[in-house]
């Protein structure tokens, strides 16, 4: 970590690299949009095929390889990569991919990908909304009580099968 004089930490190195990292981004060919999530993170919706059709899971995942490649490339950073047919699957997939994967979760895969989902289960950072329904769950014997997780997780799991 950089720090400044008096100690301070320096956020500007890792500012300057979020701003190569977007650029880098907005450049790559194919991409529709790119929605900035927070200093290190996108959420990035693919263009269709020449042909005009949605691009397949594969497809996309070539796509991610690509990126990461050319994050490499350019940053000399690696990075993970969540493929799915929405931010949620593919905020579950990127989180169970680092440090430096792919994983995709196809439609059929939402439902198994959200009942492995667990508040204690992530590797790195604990994703937040888990997190939270993990922390206000617990009992007073120090045991993780997850009624909260498991009636989210279920509501979703009815909209994705409903």
């Amino acid at each position: 970590m950089h720090t400044e004089e008096g100690g301070r930490v320096s956020y500007k190195p890792y500012q300057q690299f979020s701003q190569e990292f977007f650029s880098a981004l907005k450049a790559f060919p194919g991409l529709r949009t790119v929605e900035r999530a927070s200093i290190d993170e996108a959420y990035i919706e693919l263009s269709p095929t020449a042909a005009g059709a949605p691009m397949s899971m594969g497809q996309a995942a070539v796509v991610a390889r690509e990126i990461k490649a050319c994050v490499m490339q350019s940053l000399g950073l690696v990075c993970s990569a969540g493929v799915a047919p929405n931010k949620v699957l593919a905020k579950l997939a990127s989180m169970r991919s680092k440090p430096d994967g792919v994983l995709v979760v196809d439609s059929a895969q939402a439902k198994e990908a959200l009942l492995d989902a667990s508040p204690g289960g992530w590797s790195g950072a604990e994703w937040k909304p888990f997190g939270t329904l993990s922390r206000r769950s617990r009992v007073n014997s120090g045991r993780r009580f997850n009624r909260g997780f498991d009636q989210v997780r279920a509501l979703m799991e009815s909209r994705l099968v409903g």
